[in-house]
């Protein structure tokens, strides 16, 4: 049996209640990997194939992957969230997908990846392999649950192989690669230290372009948009917006399906390399009656007085660290939410296509 990786360094911006784990392989038409695994207890979990020249082959979350034969889907819409008969199996084939056919085909006990070939057509040489957890749920580990089980089988005579991976995986290139590529602004056109008029925006938001998206291993389900800050210790950022709804699984409540999006998170990320400082998720902040969220950010000011839950604040302390933005995230969104960064073009800047679901923010002064 091979092993996962954890992804361990502070880089690509990760979200801080996700945990990443990575297997690179090599591709050989004359094996397949078997992944079998339980469906975690969490918020999201999915597997996405990069192929060698770092773009999406082959992607899928836990509502697409078919459970084995008498197993259930937990992440299904009122799926029993305790079951114990919870497992499923995925294949990477090494080959090219049929024609017609998309490079995942669900099926019971039998999830298939076809990742011998990149989206342009040409034939793929390597590849990783990338599995996501996102908010365990209380009382589970920080997978929510044992990791997958990887093995080869032989294609010719299905003998399983305990073959270890000969694809030695360069991380520092890719970390490399995407601090040269991620230039997004450190700091704001101007410090706005004044009040702004009702309604109007201090921040500017803009989904990353697809080359940034690209080199960071964006998830395929997510969507971004980024603001960079003006960090002072004399100010405080105070961000409001209408709150998508979620469920409530880290408390161990199922899917219902009604839901506007499955996740949602603020991550503030530093001026150094493209490194995480801290995430709040959704479940972590305070919304009022009419379901918003407002943030009050300090940059090394003391807590305001007013900035408690009891009056509908969540007080987020920056202190005096390299703060370059914010990084908004919106996980696997319904269909029928269109106030969503996944609704933004690559690259462009967001105004009110989002409407109220837009996080305005204000500077305001710590004196």
């Amino acid at each position: 049996m091979t092993e996962w990786r954890a992804f361990e360094e502070n880089a690509l911006y990760p979200d801080c209640h996700a945990r990443y784990y990575f297997y690179p392989f090599v591709v050989d038409p004359d094996v397949e990997i078997i992944i079998e695994g339980e469906y975690p207890c969490s918020r999201y979990m999915s597997y996405t194939v990069y192929g060698c020249n770092l773009q999406v082959i082959a992607t899928a979350f836990d509502q697409m992957l078919i459970p084995n034969d008498g197993c259930v889907n937990t992440f299904e819409p009122y799926a029993n969230w305790q079951a114990t008969n919870r497992s499923y199996t995925l294949k990477l084939q090494f080959t090219p997908p049929p024609q017609y056919v998309c490079p995942f085909v669900p099926g019971v006990g039998n999830n298939i990846f076809f990742v011998g070939a990149l989206p342009n057509g040409q034939l793929n040489s390597w590849g990783i392999l990338v599995y996501r957890i996102y908010v365990a749920s209380e009382g589970a580990d920080e997978a929510g649950g044992a990791l997958p089980k990887i093995t080869y089988r032989r294609i010719r005579d299905g003998k399983r192989l305990r073959i270890k991976n000969s694809k030695p995986f360069d991380m520092k290139a890719i970390l490399q690669q995407s601090n040269q590529a991620c230039c997004m602004p450190s700091n704001p056109i101007a410090n706005r230290t004044g009040a702004l008029p009702p309604n109007t925006n201090g921040l500017t938001w803009t989904r990353p372009s697809y080359k940034q998206n690209l080199v960071l291993l964006g998830n395929p389900q997510g969507g971004y948009m980024y603001a960079p800050l003006y960090s002072s210790p004399t100010q405080y950022l105070c961000l409001r917006w209408k709150a998508p709804t979620f469920p409530d699984t880290y408390h161990n409540q199922p899917i219902t399906g009604l839901e506007n999006m499955r996740y949602w998170s603020m991550s503030f990320v530093s001026k150094v390399g493209t490194a995480t400082i801290c995430t709040v998720a959704d479940y972590q902040t305070v919304l009022d009656e009419q379901g918003y969220a407002t943030l009050v950010v300090g940059f090394g000011a003391p807590r305001p007085a007013f900035a408690i839950p009891e009056h509908g604040y969540t007080w987020i302390d920056l202190g005096n660290q390299p703060v370059k933005g914010v990084i908004y995230r919106n996980m696997v969104v319904s269909a029928c939410f269109p106030c969503t960064a996944v609704n933004i073009p690559f690259g462009q800047q967001v105004s009110m296509q989002m409407g109220e679901y837009l996080p305005m923010g204000q500077y305001i002064s710590g004196n």
